[in-house]
């Protein structure tokens, strides 16, 4: 199996608590994340899309003095991927604990049809269409995008971390 990590950073703590958080991806965007040292709270991981931090996954973990480690599945979009495990303790005494790590994938071309029925990217990506209110219309994960059905009007099309805007005629 190929993994696309370019790089990993782990927050080890250095207070009584010991937590260490690790990530990791390969290239189908199966994850790994595994929390060391007595941990009770939340795991969350999350992937930057379109200007922000988007949960992908939560779980819950009640730990003693024992390592975890759960496997889960990210939607790789075409370009750099950055993916992060954020594990919040129940314990509002204690601090969060933050992991993130950044893979590359191949880049992706955006290609309009002319009247705009379908948008076709050069390999599958994640993306989403929002109106001009910035109203989620359409999500997917594909090579083809059908934006049949749409109305006559502008929108945005989210994909690679870009925003494009296109109009139905």
């Amino acid at each position: 199996m190929r993994w696309l990590i370019i790089f990993v950073l782990g927050m080890w703590c250095v207070n009584a608590h010991g937590v260490e958080l690790s990530i990791s991806v390969n290239s189908s965007g199966e994850t790994k994340s595994c929390v060391t040292g007595r941990f009770h709270g939340i795991l969350i991981v999350q992937q930057f899309r379109w200007l922000e931090w988007r949960n992908v996954d939560t779980v819950g973990i009640n730990q003693q003095w024992s390592d975890s480690c759960i496997l889960g599945t990210v939607f790789l979009h075409s370009g750099e991927n950055q993916i992060r495990l954020v594990g919040i303790p129940t314990n509002p005494y204690m601090e969060s604990y933050k992991s993130a790590i950044s893979a590359i994938t191949t880049s992706t071309v955006c290609n309009f049809d002319g009247k705009c029925n379908h948008i076709g990217f050069t390999v599958k990506t994640i993306w989403e269409i929002r109106d001009q209110d910035g109203v989620l219309l359409r999500t997917g994960f594909s090579s083809i995008v059908n934006t049949d059905g749409l109305p006559k009007g502008g929108y945005f099309l989210y994909y690679d971390n870009k925003r494009s805007e296109f109009f139905k005629q």
